[in-house]
């Protein structure tokens, strides 16, 4: 059977189920507004969707050999009620999507004991209301040339990057589309060829080789990459590695 979904990485075909109604958000995006931007608070400030909660819901199709088999299927599925899951579309098996499962509602078409299929519709609490891509997008190589960053349409804020030597006092500049600098990051010290520092932004954190950074030698932010920035990345020497897991908002 063509499931077209994948739960916690295994395919509803193995619940003897189908997708006959892919996921979709149930309510409306979050709406940031940049308070500055208000003014007098006359005329319109449009926001970008936030990254607060949304409601997902999808509903699955599923059959059974007999109705003793159906049941065991919908029992099956209806146990990630109150867990979180993590789905993948069969069209989109590059991206991911997590939440809580809220709620699991069975439509009937008839006795439950006579039945031989059944759909369900699931509706899931998604805290990230982004679809992250399954596997990271690593940009290698970065040096004094501006490199565009391959960003989805939405920001990601958690990304990891690699210092290389050999350099001294190594910094990052990323500038919007217009070459205007939006943000620089860096670190005060010597890098041997063979030696790397890492940066974490997930996690705030630089690490020379396996040995946490004092972050007094670390500068700059930990900048959040916006698509509508068209962000690109340099640095003043050496080489920079970027590394995230592309985001989507649909």
């Amino acid at each position: 059977m063509a499931s077209g979904l994948t739960i916690n990485g295994t395919d509803v075909s193995t619940y003897k189920a189908a997708v006959s109604a892919k996921p979709q958000w149930l309510d409306l995006p979050a709406i940031t507004v940049d308070e500055q931007a208000l003014g007098s608070g006359l005329g319109t400030v449009l926001g970008f969707p936030s990254t607060g909660s949304r409601s997902l819901g999808f509903s699955l199709l599923v059959r059974g050999d007999s109705p003793t088999d159906l049941l065991s299927q919908v029992d099956a599925l209806s146990a990630f009620y109150r867990r979180t899951i993590t789905i993948v579309q069969s069209i989109r098996s590059d991206r991911q999507i997590s939440g809580l499962v809220t709620q699991v509602v069975e439509k009937k078409t008839g006795a439950r004991d006579l039945m031989t299929k059944v759909e369900l519709t699931f509706t899931l609490k998604c805290p990230d209301p982004r679809w992250r891509q399954v596997s990271a997008t690593p940009q290698t190589g970065i040096s004094t040339t501006p490199v565009a960053i391959m960003l989805g349409t939405a920001p990601v804020e958690d990304w990891q990057g690699v210092f290389h030597g050999a350099s001294t006092d190594q910094f990052v500049t990323v500038k919007n589309g217009a070459g205007a600098t939006i943000a620089t990051f860096g670190w005060v010290g010597s890098l041997l060829l063979a030696d790397t520092l890492t940066v974490d932004a997930s996690e705030w954190m630089t690490r020379k080789g396996v040995s946490l950074s004092p972050m007094a030698t670390w500068y700059g932010e930990y900048p959040i990459f916006k698509p509508e920035d068209a962000p690109t990345v340099q640095t003043n020497s050496g080489t920079f590695d970027l590394s995230f897991n592309r985001a989507d908002w649909e």
